[in-house]
């Protein structure tokens, strides 16, 4: 989604191909993410925001995010839990 916000539509099977971790053994790796749109000639990096005004701070600039979102059980009132960490 976000090589399709800078005009860099790639096809989800190529991308999926191109970003799988061997050791982890699936998808979802930020850092093999962002060294996929290097070869896409995009520039990305993978931060750790500390609140949601570093968030805000990056849409603000127009920087769209992906996120990861961890929590434990009660930690984010009125949230799913569908597999809870640390439960």
């Amino acid at each position: 989604m976000l090589l399709g916000f800078w005009q860099c539509p790639v096809q989800v099977p190529n991308a999926a191909r191109a970003t799988y971790d061997s050791v982890y053994d699936g998808f979802g790796n930020w850092p093999f993410n962002s060294a996929y749109a290097a070869t896409q000639g995009l520039q990305a990096f993978v931060p750790r925001m500390g609140s949601l005004h570093d968030v805000e701070a990056s849409l603000q600039q127009g920087l769209p995010l992906a996120v990861s979102v961890r929590f434990k059980t009660g930690e984010l009132p009125g949230s799913p839990s569908l597999r809870p960490v640390g439960t």
